[in-house]
């Protein structure tokens, strides 16, 4: 059921980071991910596509693809979401984006 070194992937937007980790590790690890420049902290909306067939978790703004957050996603997996303080929240299957640009 649960494949592969990653088991828990999140994006930290204040500090621009992708965490990850597997169950059995204390700390989850994280890193600068490419695209995290040209993401807009005043923006409202942050979309992101786990696409199970390539194995990776993009994120979206503005229905512009920002960059891969994280690569190698391997099993199942569920999706969940917070915020550290206030904020609105929606998931949806199906957000149309263009997948083209990196």
């Amino acid at each position: 059921r649960w494949e592969g070194d990653v088991h828990f992937c999140c994006i930290h937007t204040a500090l621009r980071l992708c965490l990850w980790s597997v169950w059995m590790d204390e700390y989850a690890k994280g890193t600068n991910w490419v695209g995290s420049s040209d993401y807009d902290k005043n923006s409202n909306t942050l979309g992101m596509l786990l696409d199970l067939g390539e194995g990776t978790l993009s994120a979206f703004q503005n229905g512009q693809r920002l960059g891969t957050l994280k690569d190698g996603l391997a099993g199942e997996y569920c999706w969940f979401a917070g915020f550290c303080g206030a904020g609105d929240l929606s998931i949806e299957r199906g957000y149309h984006v263009d997948i083209s640009k990196p």
